[in-house]
């Protein structure tokens, strides 16, 4: 999946969660230095999600997308964090979870939430592709 396609399908799947107001970050921030991502405002504050892509073997981003796999199996939906609605740490499952809802073509073959897994990057996930390209969005903290 192309990061301009998952910015898509991130920024309606975000609008879904009760509460939430949603723009590209581009919108939110014409001076971002992050082409792809997501503001989401919820419960009085703001989270910045970057999207970073790594594209699957062979493809090109100049051309046209053609390497798409569909498969009707999906991963589970994490569980809700218990963390502060509105928080880097609900919205990262809260995210991760509707967007899972919103590939309605099974696009997605697995999630890797970073909280679960001593990523790096303390919130965010990584969503891995049947056609072997990754997806990731990163919580990007305020400054």
């Amino acid at each position: 999946m192309r990061p301009l396609r998952f910015e898509s399908l991130a920024a309606a799947a975000a609008a879904t969660i009760p509460g939430a107001a949603v723009r590209r970050l581009s919108e939110a921030d014409p001076k971002t230095a992050y082409p792809y991502g997501i503001d989401v405002k919820m419960g009085g504050s703001a989270t910045r999600w970057q999207i970073v892509a790594v594209s699957a073997q062979g493809d090109k981003y100049d051309a046209e997308e053609t390497n798409q796999v569909f498969l009707k199996e999906r991963p589970e939906p994490p569980q809700q964090s218990p963390a502060a609605v509105g928080s880097a740490a609900h919205l990262e499952t809260a995210l991760a979870a509707v967007i899972l809802a919103a590939d309605v073509d099974g696009e997605f073959a697995a999630v890797q939430i970073y909280g679960e897994t001593g990523h790096a990057i303390s919130h965010g996930f990584t969503m891995l592709c049947h056609n072997g390209a990754k997806v990731m969005l990163n919580h990007q903290p305020s400054r």
